[in-house]
């Protein structure tokens, strides 16, 4: 279901994800089952809550996403399932960022590495520091930003994937270099974020297009914040036309495109957002 998501979008997969999650709900309801069994029932309720409000939260329903990371909040303390308890609290600090609170988002991952208590991998850690990379560039704190990327990159060249629990498969080298570039774009650096930003793209895995899709988008809002609104039209054309997932994240990136246009007088703008329109028609009319 993780790779369902990251390949249909959150809208496509939220209903069977939530249908799982009522399962196992009632399995710790109503059924009978010793200790060990009932933390593992926990961890795996809480990691289809921080599902369902991951999908939630990338099918545009923000109140819902909260509902749901709650629940799993809880159920991952029930399970003594540390690291899933920090990955939740990663989302939501996602979810904090992209609504304009990068304080809160900052709030949320600073605790998620102190809930954890030393029980997350590499891999973890590098996911946690490359959220708190792109929180502190909103927040135009260029310096907290380079610091925590590095920490990114110097956590995952110590990556052991064998370690890695399974809702982590996404994080890697692309992952970090997307963290940078981003930062160094939201404190201004438009020209320096790019070679970052093209970094994410070109090592991004085929197995996540979604990823790749926002990737690309972000690399077009650097090249139109930089002063190349066509070669940003471009890439973002080809992005959304090769890769068509409904995803109110990538979305967001691409209106965010659209108001660089707007602002150089660029008449790309409202052709790109006919053209989102035009393919989430075509998903809505032809189902996959």
């Amino acid at each position: 279901m993780r790779r369902l998501d990251n390949t249909l979008g959150g809208q496509a997969v939220r209903g069977l994800v939530t249908e799982q999650l009522r399962l196992v709900i009632r399995l710790l309801r109503d059924s009978r089952y010793c200790e060990a069994d009932g933390q593992q029932l926990h961890g795996l309720a809480a990691e289809l809550a921080r599902l369902a409000g991951w999908t939630s939260y990338d099918a545009g329903d923000h109140g819902a996403a909260q509902r749901y990371y709650l629940i799993a909040l809880r159920s991952a303390h029930e399970g003594d399932a540390a690291g899933i308890g920090a990955n939740i609290l990663r989302c939501m600090a996602h979810q904090a960022r992209s609504l304009g609170d990068p304080a809160s988002a900052i709030d949320l991952l600073r605790s998620a590495k102190a809930g954890a208590r030393g029980r997350l991998t590499a891999t973890e850690r590098a996911a946690i520091h490359a959220g708190l990379a792109r929180a502190y560039g909103l927040t135009g704190d260029h310096s907290a930003a380079m610091s925590a990327a590095d920490m990114a990159r110097a956590d995952i060249e110590k990556a052991q994937p064998d370690e890695d629990p399974g809702y982590i498969y996404w994080v890697g080298h692309a992952t970090i270099a997307s963290a940078a570039g981003n930062a160094l774009l939201s404190t201004g650096r438009a020209q320096e974020a790019i070679p970052y930003l093209q970094d994410s793209v070109d090592l991004v895995g085929p197995d996540l297009p979604r990823d790749r899709l926002e990737y690309t988008t972000r690399l077009a809002v650097a090249y139109a914040v930089a002063g190349e609104p066509d070669e940003a039209i471009t890439l973002a054309h080809a992005a959304i036309g090769s890769i068509p997932i409904a995803s109110t994240i990538v979305e967001s990136h691409i209106g965010e495109l659209d108001e660089a246009l707007r602002t150089m007088a660029h008449p790309g703008g409202p052709q790109l957002i006919e053209h989102v329109r035009s393919l989430r028609h075509t998903d809505q009319t032809h189902p996959t």
